[in-house]
């Protein structure tokens, strides 16, 4: 008899889709539970006899599915986050500037250019920026999230998710530098696989505790911050097939388990609009692959499946005080969802959703207690990023 606390999880990306690599290096998936498995279709004969009895009946198919439940911490989740993205992530080195023509103005949180750089050098709206050489005002030299991007000018917050950067006004004149730092993950088109161990460790070798899974990959994420909770992601899978066996890979090795502490809703500062808001109960949202297996005639197991549009949709839920957020629902204002969450540590991990439409708006009144307000959203490609979220991923 297994037991839950005894189960592990391994995973290694494939280099070729359906195969695990030889002697594979095996990461530790972390999790909270699973539904991985395997699923056959069914195929009943339509014959038809006098005795009224169904003659025959076959297995079809296979396929693999099933989710994947986890608890948010840094690092953790990078290679998932970046296959369910299908992206990949970026140092974010590259876009520096460095003059004597570089001002701070405290009326609008902004850093300003004389020689309209901003753009040239290749800083875009969510960037995470490290500000230097301030010597006048050194509490402008910090660590920022650009809002606004033109030649001249970006506006910013602290990437701590603060609701002010509280810049302080100073003229140019000094060396300062601004460079893009930390790590950036958006959505694309890099489709990776991955093999799957579930492994019942209080299982003897005859009882063929490794369940080794094929050709998965990440067809939907959803993460869900709650008030009061660890925040949360669960991952679902499209795979190939499953093999059970005794032993675990040939040469497979296994890395120490990662020791990073979760992430939780208690820091960090929601932002909708651009603007602080601190009455929110509770944001989740859902990344859509649609990734479908295909099959073909000659084999039950299916070829590289297909995959759709990347939608991203979720609900924002909050203390209903007035109808400023109902108008963007009624008037069909697009805004942006911004939300920083952070472990023990420091360490932070930012979803940015730059372009976002409400589809609904309704204060539900079940009792005596607080009216709460539910606006459902959907994500759409921003022209700036190229993307309809972005992940930054920083280091305390």
């Amino acid at each position: 008899m297994s037991d839950g606390s005894r189960h592990a999880m391994y995973y290694v990306e494939e280099t070729t889709y359906g195969t695990t690599p030889a002697t594979p290096a095996l990461k530790t998936l972390r999790h909270t539970g699973t539904s991985l498995g395997l699923s056959k279709g069914t195929n009943m004969s339509e014959e038809l006899r006098s005795d009224r009895q169904i003659e025959d009946y076959r297995h079809g198919a296979k396929q693999t599915g099933g989710d994947i439940s986890t608890e948010v911490s840094y690092g953790t989740l990078d290679d998932l986050l970046e296959a369910v993205l299908c992206g990949e992530w970026s140092a974010g080195a590259g876009a520096t500037i460095t003059g004597t023509t570089i001002s701070a103005a405290a009326a609008d949180d902004s850093f300003n250019d004389s020689g309209n750089g901003f753009i040239t050098a290749g800083f875009s709206v969510g960037d995470r920026i490290t500000v230097s050489g301030f010597t006048g005002t050194v509490a402008n030299n910090d660590t920022y999230i650009i809002q606004t991007v033109a030649a001249g000018k970006i506006t910013v917050i602290l990437a701590t998710g603060a609701a002010a950067a509280n810049i302080v006004d100073d003229a140019a004149g000094e060396s300062v530098t601004i460079a893009k730092g930390g790590n950036t993950l958006k959505a694309g088109v890099e489709r990776r696989s991955f093999s799957v161990i579930r492994n019942f460790t209080d299982q003897v070798e005859a009882d063929d505790p490794f369940h080794r899974f094929t050709g998965v990959e990440l067809n939907t994420v959803e993460v869900n911050v709650t008030a009061e909770a660890i925040v949360t992601a669960t991952f679902g899978t499209v795979g190939r097939e499953l093999v059970v066996e005794g032993e675990d890979p040939a040469g497979a090795t296994y890395p120490a388990v990662g020791t990073t502490r979760v992430m939780d809703a208690f820091t960090g500062a929601p932002r909708e609009g651009g603007t602080t808001i601190g009455v929110i109960t509770e944001i989740n949202f859902t990344l859509d692959n649609g990734i479908e297996p295909r099959f073909v005639v000659g084999s039950d197991l299916t070829i590289r499946p297909s995959i759709k549009r990347s939608n991203l949709s979720g609900t924002a839920t909050m203390y209903f005080e007035n109808a400023t957020m109902m108008n963007k629902f009624i008037n069909e204002t697009e805004t942006s969802i911004d939300l920083t969450i952070r472990d023990a540590a420091g360490n932070r991990l930012r979803f940015f959703m730059p372009r976002v439409k409400y589809n609904g708006g309704q204060p539900d009144v079940d009792d005596e207690g607080p009216v709460t307000l539910s606006m459902p959203f959907q994500a759409l490609r921003d022209s700036t990023t190229g993307s309809n979220i972005i992940i930054d991923r920083i280091a305390a």
